[in-house]
């Protein structure tokens, strides 16, 4: 790990330790990832780092099913940690901020906001011990995000955040 400005470490995420690895999602009714970052964390973590977020988007299938609108709102902005089975001191934070549309995935910056709200609450009950780690970037660029402003949002609320920029090979 390399520090550069601030809270920035050049790392690779999925070689963490101990930690809390936030990991930006869209709800869609396959509970599956598409690929990159998200194939990434799979591959190093397995299935089991990702059940918390499939029954997310199970239930999210099934009140489409039913049109319940209520929970479909509310799930957006919500924030399920899962343990990873490789190490019992890494969790992943899959935050619902993002929306799918056309098989494309939009950030929601509102969601945004509510999903990092939700983190520091967590992360200050049940990991002060611990780092949150967030990808350089993070919904921004091709998502449509604004990385100044997510990156405003991880500084003002999280205390204890590094901000992992990949290495370069």
């Amino acid at each position: 790990m390399t520090k550069t400005k601030g809270n920035r470490i050049v790392a690779d995420i999925t070689q963490i330790k101990q930690g809390v690895i936030a990991h930006p999602v869209s709800l869609n009714t396959e509970g599956k990832y598409i690929g990159g970052y998200s194939s990434t964390l799979r591959k190093r973590f397995g299935n089991e780092a990702f059940s918390g977020y499939e029954a997310t988007c199970k239930n999210y299938k099934n009140a489409q099913k039913e049109n319940k609108s209520v929970l479909l709102r509310n799930a957006l902005g919500s924030v399920v940690v899962d343990p990873t089975p490789t190490n019992s001191n890494v969790f992943i934070a899959h935050l619902f901020c993002m929306e799918n549309a056309d098989n494309k995935n939009y950030t929601n910056s509102m969601a945004v906001s509510i999903c990092i709200d939700k983190l520091s609450q967590i992360a200050a009950k049940k990991f002060k011990d611990f780092f949150v780690y967030f990808p350089y970037k993070m919904a921004s660029g091709i998502y449509g995000g604004s990385w100044n402003m997510i990156e405003e949002e991880i500084n003002s609320k999280i205390k204890n955040c590094k901000i992992c920029i990949l290495p370069r090979s």
